[in-house]
């Protein structure tokens, strides 16, 4: 019988808003557990998943080597979540100002089965415009430029906060995912 390939899923994922680096920002985290709830089940030998990151260009080696390092981190998390679960997983960090073409073209690179970005309701309050506007046109832009399906799950009004909870508080010091 011969082996199937494995399912290839990436996921853009961000930094905290709140937290700053190596903190995940929520809709990051939860498009994650979502897909790997929904998606990838019980089948943890069936995926490969890749986690980008794409931080700003730096105008020092300085910066650019905290940069690297911020996203190294950032990524780690992800990266530790899935080795806990026994999952085939990689990061990739690069620096660009045009974070979406730089997704896509590494989703194309990686052969991405799926892509998966997240993303915050136009209407949201308590984010600038200019924050609502960039994550809009990120999606937009993987959805129709990228040469796999897009899975973009969007926080909704509904939802709660979740970047405002200080997780290294909640549960007596011990963090919640």
């Amino acid at each position: 019988m011969e082996r199937a390939e494995k399912t290839k899923i990436m996921f853009a994922v961000t930094e905290s808003k709140r937290h700053g680096y190596p903190h995940p920002s929520a809709i990051s985290r939860r498009a994650v557990f979502w897909t790997l709830e929904k998606i990838v089940r019980y089948n943890t030998s069936g995926f490969h998943l890749s986690f980008i990151h794409v931080h700003s260009p730096a105008a020092t080696c300085t910066q650019l080597e905290k940069n690297n390092s911020n996203g190294d981190a950032l990524l780690q998390y992800f990266i530790n979540r899935c080795n806990s679960l026994e999952i085939d997983s990689e990061a990739i960090n690069r620096a660009g100002l045009n974070v979406s073409k730089i997704i896509c073209k590494e989703a194309k690179r990686k052969n991405a089965d799926l892509l998966v970005v997240g993303g915050i309701a136009r209407q949201r309050t308590g984010l600038d415009l200019w924050k609502r506007i960039f994550s809009a046109e990120v999606i937009e832009h993987c959805v129709g430029h990228a040469k796999c399906p897009v899975l973009t799950y969007r926080r909704s009004e509904d939802d709660n906060n979740e970047d405002e909870i200080d997780y290294d508080r909640v549960a007596g010091g011990q963090r919640q995912d």
